[in-house]
């Protein structure tokens, strides 16, 4: 594998509502930047231009991988492709309280599962990382994959969040404060 010294991993910060837990509410977190989803295409002019193969042979042996790993995983095996990691078939099924009560129809679903290898672990755990900077100008764009219930925030939308905050907890307070002072001229 070749080695990837300083891989750095775009992040993003986004604001979540929290609905379940000991502390709902919203919350803010890092989550990883996903530019665009890379093409087979060009997976193959990046090949061509660092190898001596051709386009046509790159796609062909792409397009072959594909295939014959799709037939392994469907029979399935396990398949080992090279340092990048082993895809696994799998699937999620009901659980029952009986054996005969197993069958088919308790599969939900099936699934492929990517374990990375072991030089692919040590890579990501030597990787750095770095908050994205998302000020667009001209007509630069960015594709951002954000979950339900996430809100892509901008550093100044941050700091306006928190300084709101703080007002809020500055508020709470001074009415505690006057709540106590009420209590205490109610007794007198």
């Amino acid at each position: 594998m070749t080695p990837f010294l300083n891989l750095i991993i775009s992040y993003v910060k986004v604001m979540r509502n929290i609905h379940v837990g000991s502390s709902p509410g919203t919350r803010y977190l890092a989550k990883i930047f996903r530019g665009e989803t890379i093409e087979t295409r060009q997976l193959c002019d990046r090949i061509t231009t660092e190898t001596s193969l051709s386009r046509g042979d790159v796609l062909s042996c792409l397009t072959t991988l594909t295939d014959v790993c799709a037939e392994y995983l469907a029979s399935g095996h396990s398949v080992r492709i090279g340092d990048l990691g082993i895809l696994s078939p799998a699937i999620h099924a009901t659980a029952k309280t009986t054996l005969a009560q197993v069958d088919a129809s308790t599969i939900k679903s099936a699934y492929i599962l990517f374990r990375p290898s072991k030089d692919m672990k040590q890579m990501l755990k030597m990787a750095t990382f770095k908050e994205k900077n998302l000020d667009i100008t001209g007509l630069q764009s960015y594709n951002v994959e954000l979950q339900k219930g996430e809100t892509l925030i901008t550093k100044e939308k941050a700091a306006e969040i928190e300084a709101a905050e703080n007002e809020l907890k500055a508020a709470e307070k001074d009415i505690e404060s006057a709540e106590t002072n009420i209590k205490k001229a109610a007794k007198k």
